[in-house]
């Protein structure tokens, strides 16, 4: 049962990181407009 969630849950991650990429403005372009 918890090496399925475990799996799950990488997989998840995976998922999420490759639609943060995507969806979301990289850190780099947002952090200078947040400064000034």
């Amino acid at each position: 049962m918890g090496r399925t969630e475990h799996n799950k849950a990488k997989k998840g991650m995976s998922d999420s990181d490759k639609f943060l990429i995507i969806f979301s403005p990289p850190k780099r372009s947002y952090q200078p407009l947040t400064k000034s």
